[in-house]
């Protein structure tokens, strides 16, 4: 088992109380589902949690740095995938 199905296992059994966690192939990575809504990638055993205006603030407090760059006009320069930090993620 890689460092990524282990991440995966992980997230599924903190979240099976509230919901399903599946994943896919995507990006040489895997995107991550909680009852069919993508929120996070995993790539090379590192969680990059997909974030919104409302809670970048949250993991950049924490220090988590951006991981994709964005190549559109209207978001240019700011990511919308984070390094999942565990304070950040657990406010």
């Amino acid at each position: 088992m890689s460092a990524d199905d282990d991440l995966i296992e992980i997230l599924k059994e903190a979240l099976a109380p509230r919901g399903t966690v599946t994943a896919r192939r995507m990006f040489g990575g895997r995107g991550i589902y909680f009852d069919g809504l993508f929120f996070a990638l995993i790539d090379d055993g590192v969680i990059y949690v997909r974030v919104t205006e409302a809670t970048r603030p949250r993991f950049e407090t924490e220090g988590s740095v951006s991981s994709f760059l964005l190549h559109d006009e209207e978001r240019a320069g700011r990511a919308s995938f984070l390094l999942a930090l565990a304070r950040a993620a657990s406010r």
